[in-house]
This record gives C-alpha cells, structure tokens and sequence, in this order.
C-alpha cells in the first residue's frame, strides 16, 4: 500500500478527529489541483503500470469524476476510506447474490491480499486476481468485462 493511505489509515486510528480534518482539507487540495498535477498528488499510489495510464483523456476523466464527486463534500471519500477500519453491517459470508471480486497485485491503493480475502470469504464468489493490473489499470482494461458479467445477470 502506498504510504499516503497507510498514513492516512495510522492517523485514522490514532486520530480520528485528526483524520476527519485532514480529508476536508485534502478535499480541498483535491478542488484547487488539475489533472497534470494528477500523477504527482498520486505520487506514493501508482505502481508503474497505473502511473502508465494516469494520462491524457483518463486522467481528464479521472479529476473530473473526482472533483465531482467532491464538489460538495467529502463525505463520500471519508465513508470509503474508513470502510476497511470498521465492522460492516452485514456479514459477508451470508451474500447470497452473484459478486465477482476483481483485484491487481500491482494495486497499491488498496492491498492485494485484500482482494484475495473478499475472494476467499464471499460465498461462490468469482475471483479475478490479477498478477498485472493495478488499481487504475483495472478501470481501463476490464470494465467492459463486468458490464458484460453484469448485463448478463441482471
């Protein structure tokens, strides 16, 4: 994991008021940035092959999905990066729903062995374990493949 969000998970733990804090202010940093400053703010996350496509149109895409959806808080943000510091609501093993779990060795946003237990712990789960994508990666090259998946669910 690449150290701005084990920090962030430390002070998290340390700090929680601390934490909160940070991500409005990070949010705020986020707003005032540009997609060229991208790969910089991201710097300590991207594993070669994210930091390879972390330009021209997906890094438009990728800012401006993000700042939208920071436009008004950073709620969202702070609700997914706490998601893993805390008991869910349900119990996994109890999913009773198609899930494929897709997951890239070279992801240093989240840890692999993440996406390995999901895989493990999600009953009939369909693991996609990936020893060559990262984190962005899996954006760019498999979407299509779970929309696929998906139409062919649901």
């Amino acid at each position: 994991m690449g150290s701005d969000n084990a920090d962030d998970i430390h002070l998290h733990l340390d700090n929680p008021e601390a934490a909160r804090a940070k991500s409005r202010r990070d949010r705020l940093d986020w707003l005032q940035g540009t997609p060229g400053q991208l790969a910089e703010a991201l710097e300590t996350l991207l594993s070669p092959v994210d930091a390879s496509v972390l330009v021209d149109e997906f890094a438009e895409w990728l800012f401006r999905s993000s700042e939208e959806a920071l436009a008004t808080s950073d709620e969202g943000w702070w609700e997914d990066g706490t998601a893993h510091l805390a008991p869910w609501s349900f119990d996994l093993e109890t999913s009773r729903v198609p899930v494929q779990v897709w997951h890239g060795r070279q992801d240093k946003f989240v840890p692999f062995q993440h996406g390995q237990w999901l895989a493990a712990h999600i009953p009939n789960a369909e693991p996609h374990l990936s020893d060559d994508d990262g984190h962005l990666t899996l954006v760019i090259d498999r979407v299509s493949d779970v929309h696929r998946w998906l139409l062919g669910h649901f």
